[in-house]
């Protein structure tokens, strides 16, 4: 049988880190910070130190080399200021990711609370 991610002979990822999404991630941390201070071994022992879940709502995040079915998304928590080190990344949702954008993880957190407070008011 045809053998997918790191069972397949080309994998070069680490554990189940697609080797193409890392590069991606490590890219951008390059060309946005220019530095990207994370090594892909830390990566994955804090994915699994997670629980496999997102550090902001719990959902449970997978790694997939379909980009469609991936869910796992490498944030940096202090955003505005931080780059990618160890002290400043946790794993989330890629969705939670694309709405958290360049804020700060309180002002985020504190944003959500008020729409949630709000929405259930109505």
């Amino acid at each position: 049988s045809f053998k997918k991610g790191r069972h397949h002979f080309g994998w070069k990822g680490y554990e189940e880190i697609p080797g193409q999404y890392w590069t991606a991630t490590e890219r951008q941390g390059l060309e946005r910070f220019g530095r990207f201070d994370v090594t892909i071994e830390y990566a994955w022992d804090l994915f699994v130190q997670q629980g496999r879940k997102c550090a902001l709502t719990g959902l449970l995040l997978r790694f997939s080399s379909d980009k469609s079915e991936r869910t796992a998304s490498l944030d940096r928590i202090v955003s505005k200021d931080g780059h990618y080190e160890n002290s400043n990344v946790q794993w989330v949702h890629k969705e939670v990711n694309i709405m958290k954008n360049d804020y700060d993880q309180d002002y985020f957190v504190e944003m959500c609370k008020l729409i949630a407070e709000n929405f259930k008011n109505k």
